[in-house]
């Protein structure tokens, strides 16, 4: 009887790993060149991950960066990615005379997966500052260049803030902050899983099976994951885990902002927000982040603050009707619109789009010096 069930739980382990794997690699190199070497493919439905889409980089902080060039599918949604190797249009490095130019930084929630282009808070965030200074800046004067790349960690983003951005001498810069910015980059950590060739490390039969809820498998999984992963990682990429790895980062990018005079306001999105999550078990590391920002000089939006008092005010106990669906925390297309409203408002509330007041905010406490940054 013992036997039996052992044989059909590592059958419908092995279904299971066939079903959500893909193509076994010895490290992390070889899977960077099988993806080099790949055409990206059209089909939208074709790419639920990076390979194909991504290329080595010569950095090391950057380990990997997405293809220039690309027109293809991504994530149910067509992908199309400039000169440069960044999502959205051509860019010129030189800024127009009197356009406001803005650069996003940060991993898939900048990015924007599973959305449209033309949805995603980075392309809507000139429509709504257009309505934040009551059209006294058009949308027609202002650029956003979206430096999102899926999977980036804190380190990878620091190294795009020092080198990438400012060749485009932005006005001001956003760098998006989540939770997973002190792990692994997603797409390392997913082909060290796949080529770890032990069931006991990780089970999908059980993670998928598991009597337990979903928050409840999703904190597991995460936390299994990491002690499993620990004794594998390659010595290059374990600087970037952890906080010490958010503090060099952050202090690296407020070195460069620094020395180039740009302001910079960082922003905080966990998938877990509402009623559901009073108070957020990441609180102390969010007060953590917003006391090395107020120290290097940046501001802060707490987008984990704003979507949970989104979530009460609309009767919800969390914010899964803004996710893409009930298992996959990146926003959806009004999440997207509801962020660009907030962060359009913030910038506004700061001053940084010059004299002009913003609208009345929907939530006070976005204006400067107000309670909810948690300084």
């Amino acid at each position: 009887m013992v036997l039996s069930t052992v044989l059909a739980v590592l059958a419908a382990e092995a279904i299971l790993r066939v079903l959500k794997g893909g193509p076994r690699f010895d490290s992390v190199e070889d899977a960077l060149d099988y993806s080099e070497k790949a055409d990206p493919d059209p089909d939208v439905g074709r790419h639920t991950n990076l390979e194909g889409l991504i290329r080595r980089s010569a950095r090391a902080d950057l380990v990997f960066e997405l293809k220039s060039g690309l027109d293809c599918g991504f994530k149910g949604v067509p992908l199309r990615t400039n000169s440069f190797g960044f999502r959205g249009r051509e860019w010129r490095l030189e800024k127009a005379p009197g356009t406001l130019r803005i650069a996003l930084v940060g991993d898939s929630v900048v990015f924007g997966p599973f959305v449209a282009e033309e949805e995603i808070f980075a392309s809507l965030l000139g429509q709504r500052i257009e309505s934040a200074t009551r059209g006294a800046i058009p949308r027609g004067r202002i650029e956003t260049l979206n430096f999102g790349v899926p999977g980036y960690n804190a380190t990878q983003e620091a190294e795009l803030f020092a080198v990438d951005v400012p060749r485009f001498a932005p006005d001001m810069v956003v760098v998006g902050y989540v939770g997973n910015d002190d792990q692994l980059p997603s797409f390392i950590e997913d082909i060290l899983d796949r080529s770890s060739g032990g069931l006991l490390r990780r089970s999908l039969f059980f993670e998928e099976l598991a009597s337990m809820t979903k928050e409840e498998k999703r904190q597991l999984v995460r936390g299994t994951r990491e002690l499993i992963l620990d004794e594998r990682i390659p010595g290059e990429y374990r600087r970037m885990i952890g906080w010490p790895a958010i503090e060099a980062a952050y202090r690296r990018m407020g070195a460069v902002a620094k020395a180039q005079g740009l302001r910079v306001l960082v922003t905080i999105y966990e998938s877990e927000a509402g009623p559901d999550h009073d108070p957020h078990p990441r609180a102390s590391r969010h007060e953590k982040l917003a006391r090395l920002g107020e120290e290097i000089g940046f501001e802060l939006l707490d987008m984990t603050a704003v979507f949970g008092r989104i979530a009460r005010e609309r009767g919800w106990r969390n914010i899964v009707p803004l996710w893409v669906n009930d298992e996959n925390g990146h926003l959806n297309a009004e999440g997207h619109r509801l962020f660009a409203d907030a962060l359009a408002e913030k910038l506004a509330s700061l001053g940084w789009l010059g004299d002009h007041e913003s609208l009345e905010p929907r939530y006070p406490e976005w204006r400067r010096g107000g309670d909810s940054n948690p300084r």
